[in-house]
């Protein structure tokens, strides 16, 4: 048997050899029996993942099943050592004391103990049930958020053109500048405020200073009148009355702005409230003094 002869090379699936309407359809025949089998491959290749998906999760089930299930007996086996200890150890003293009602709250804790397995069991399979719902949600989640995700990236390339990205540009400029402009609008505003707040304490401190100084005054008086110098080189019938007056300003005055930046301070409080000056607990009792009776 010879060899048929060489033929010149010519690429795989070249439309330049089909020159016939035959030749053409029997190409395109094979070109989308080619496109069909690459298709069932795919097609093939996702269902047997999905095979091994559901077996990977049959295979979870039975494990966890089988676990509660050794679980179970384990506990089973426990109870009735349990019991058997038990009746080893009370042993012949039971058939003659127990009476007729601890034999029946035995058997009473005994169908107890059964019915709490039981539904412990029940407990159990409902809660395996749960579990495989909850995964088969989850894988349902999965899949809709990759499908979304599938779809959002074919969307956002369909719209990546110049035109796009120019109106997206611009009107994004436009947001920062808008949000540039309230900012520095919003820090004019809050600097002014702080400015204001600034000058009007230091007008409550300038206040504060007059008043500590009238304060100082009157403690000057005052412990020139401990010294015995008479009321009559010092003031007048009234001063008493002044000092009162002068006592209800300053302590309305204290507690309404001067101190209301400080309130929770309590030794600028303590230290800025002379109420010595004005209780007088330790100055000695007056005397009647004839001079200054009118």
């Amino acid at each position: 048997m010879t060899p048929a002869p060489l033929r010149p090379y010519q690429r795989p699936h070249s439309s330049s050899k089909y020159t016939t309407y035959g030749g053409i359809t029997r190409h395109r025949v094979r070109q989308a029996t080619a496109d069909i089998d690459a298709l069932n491959t795919r097609r093939n290749h996702l269902a047997h993942e999905a095979r091994v998906m559901q077996d990977e999760i049959d295979a979870l089930k039975r494990l966890k099943v089988n676990a509660l299930i050794r679980q179970e007996k384990h506990q089973m086996r426990k109870l009735e050592e349990t019991e058997r200890a038990i009746n080893k150890q009370v042993g012949i003293e039971v058939q003659h004391t127990v009476n007729q009602a601890a034999k029946t709250d035995t058997l009473n804790r005994a169908r107890m103990a059964k019915q709490a397995l039981y539904q412990r069991r029940r407990q159990d399979a409902a809660d395996v049930r749960q579990d495989s719902q909850d995964q088969l949600e989850d894988l349902q989640l999965r899949r809709t958020e990759f499908l979304n995700d599938v779809k959002t990236r074919r969307l956002n390339n369909a719209l990546d053109t110049v035109d796009l990205k120019r109106s997206y540009s611009l009107k994004m400029g436009n947001r920062v500048r808008e949000a540039r402009e309230r900012t520095i609008f919003e820090m004019d505003h809050l600097n002014k405020e702080r400015l204001a707040r600034e000058q009007t304490v230091r007008d409550l401190r300038a206040e504060e200073g007059a008043l500590l100084d009238v304060n100082r005054d009157l403690r000057e008086l005052l412990q020139k009148e401990r010294e015995g110098v008479t009321k009559m080189h010092l003031a007048t019938k009234n001063r008493l009355q002044m000092i009162d007056a002068y006592k209800e300003d300053f302590n309305e005055q204290a507690s309404s702005h001067i101190l209301a930046p400080f309130r929770n301070d309590l030794s600028y409080v303590n230290a800025r409230m002379c109420k010595s000056i004005w209780d007088r607990k330790d100055v000695p009792a007056p005397t009647k003094n004839p001079l200054m009776e009118v």
